[in-house]
């Protein structure tokens, strides 16, 4: 699942942590694209979630790679 940090109504972590409440879906691997920088304490926060990669929105190269990567059942 590709999500964003910063969305309306329910942010990307709380997602992540609703996600990883679901038994069935507690091993769906996250890709956290955001604007926010790596010293923002909520990247930190998502960096330190099993299963969950973060990329930085404009590093779209970056983002097709770890997707791809992912997708061949790849860890990070």
């Amino acid at each position: 699942m590709v999500t964003d940090l910063r969305m309306p109504q329910v942010n990307g972590l709380e997602l992540i942590r609703r996600l990883r409440a679901e038994p069935s879906l507690q091993q769906v691997p996250v890709v956290l694209f955001t604007a926010y920088v790596s010293t923002d304490p909520r990247v930190a926060e998502a960096r330190g979630v099993p299963d969950v990669e973060v990329v930085t929105k404009g590093s779209i190269t970056e983002l097709r790679r770890v997707v791809a990567r992912l997708l061949r059942g790849e860890a990070a």
